[in-house]
């Protein structure tokens, strides 16, 4: 079977959905005490603490590496697919998923009413266009992307007030904002919804 390594595991989510389906994959993050989560959540599983830019393996070790919602939180995105590469097997692929908020195809309530957080994803994120120029310079061949989802612009703001899922906490969009900037937004929804 293919050995699999996830770079930005976070909590397991992933690797959990891994481990269901009987794939054994190993899990790297910077953060202890997400890797904590991630140990219990997992239960037998293997996670390792190291940085995304320095992976801590050998030449040609890994078949498939993935990375979910993490890339953009990694301090050298470049040397992160140089060191992939370092770590993938000849024929060894990289998969990345993340947001694209430079194509402006997303509509999303956090966008609408809480000023500066598209400009600020577009800060954190960079354009699938940036990606595949950093995966060339590193070395892969064959770069695509492919547009699999956006976020989920079903959800109305009012509903999300309702639903308790405008927190500072619910996304790292809300959570970056300040305290007056997340309730000026909040106020945004209110009014809205009372016109």
């Amino acid at each position: 079977s293919p050995k699999v390594i996830e770079v930005g595991c976070g909590t397991g989510h992933w690797l959990r959905q891994l481990q269901h389906r009987k794939i054994n994959a190993l899990g790297i993050d910077l953060s202890r005490s997400m890797l904590l989560h991630a140990r219990e959540k997992l239960k037998g599983g293997s996670v390792i603490h190291a940085r995304a830019e320095n992976l801590p393996f050998g030449d040609r070790t890994f078949d498939r590496l993935f990375c979910i919602n993490a890339h953009h939180h990694f301090a050298d995105k470049l040397r992160f697919f140089e060191d992939a590469r370092r770590i993938l097997r000849r024929g060894g692929c990289v998969m990345t998923v993340a947001l694209d908020p430079h194509n402006g195809t997303d509509r999303w309530w956090v966008y609408e009413y809480f000023d500066g957080t598209r400009e600020i994803d577009k800060e954190r994120y960079p354009s699938c266009t940036q990606i595949r120029e950093w995966m060339k310079t590193a070395g892969f061949t064959d770069t695509f992307t492919s547009e699999v989802q956006h976020l989920p612009g079903d959800t109305e703001a009012a509903e999300a007030l309702l639903n308790g899922m405008v927190t500072p906490g619910h996304t790292s969009q809300l959570a970056v904002l300040t305290r007056d900037e997340f309730a000026a937004g909040v106020e945004r929804i209110r009014a809205a919804i009372q016109n």
